[in-house]
């Protein structure tokens, strides 16, 4: 499923222990709005825990013009600014804690902070040992089957057959094709092999990610030749055909593998 308040927006709770440390981890990983302000108020309060009078009020987690709603997800926070997402989630019975901020008494961790590699790159960046690439019939069925989802509409956690997000589009065309893929996007762009661009072929995976890696993946789409792809973009959207030319560019492409 997408983990995001929209296909190209998303965060998750971080913790650090000093507000420079904190900066620059906003910095080198790209990290803007909700994120980069949980960040910088836990290194604040951290830094200043010493120094600051015991009946000091602590400042907001989160500072926004707009709500930020809480849910629990796969033992992590994150949050939404879209109410109707966020109650939706909870009417079907997720875990919520509305504007109040993360609620770690209930068991849940933040998200770890992803590892770093001394080579820079993501474990998809490389062929992944003994894997071999899927035959151009087993993606033709993977492509058949997600044609026949145009015009259907998205929904977040969607599998079909009425409805799906981009990931849940994903995982069951190539399930028709024999392959069983992650469900979760940044698993997904995990479980494949980095291609180049100039490499593609129809069948091939397209990931847009907001730190170049798998680890930061948070949309996912079926290349379908001729500088097209297939997708579940967003709520309000329908399953549609996209051009990689109409400006939203990519971030890397991978190629689906058995063993």
């Amino acid at each position: 499923m997408n983990d995001h308040s929209d296909p190209r927006r998303g965060t998750h709770v971080g913790r650090t222990a000093q507000v420079r440390t904190a900066t620059r981890t906003c910095r080198v990983r790209g990290l803007r709005g909700g994120t980069a302000a949980v960040l910088l108020a836990a290194a604040a309060a951290t830094a200043g825990a010493a120094a600051a009078p015991a009946s000091a009020e602590a400042a907001p987690a989160v500072a926004s013009s707009r709500p930020h709603y809480w849910y629990l997800k796969h033992g992590h926070w994150y949050w939404t600014s879209h109410y109707d997402r966020y109650r939706a989630w909870v009417d079907a019975g997720g875990t919520g804690n509305g504007t109040r901020g993360p609620d770690f008494s209930r068991g849940s961790r933040p998200a770890p902070p992803p590892a770093s590699r001394p080579s820079g790159r993501s474990s998809s960046d490389t062929a992944r040992p003994g894997a071999r690439a899927i035959t151009a019939t087993a993606a033709g069925r993977a492509i058949a089957y997600a044609r026949a989802q145009l015009g259907k509409p998205y929904a977040w956690g969607g599998n079909g057959p009425r409805a799906f997000d981009c990931s849940g589009l994903v995982q069951q065309a190539y399930l028709r094709a024999g392959v069983r893929l992650p469900r979760v996007t940044a698993q997904q762009a995990a479980a494949t092999t980095r291609i180049s661009a100039s490499r593609l072929r129809p069948g091939d995976l397209v990931h847009w990610s907001n730190n170049g890696k798998a680890s930061g993946a948070y949309h996912i789409a079926i290349y379908l030749g001729g500088g097209k792809y297939i997708e579940a973009p967003r709520p309000g959207k329908k399953v549609r055909i996209t051009a990689i030319s109409w400006g939203y560019k990519p971030s890397f492409y991978t190629r689906v593998t058995v063993r």
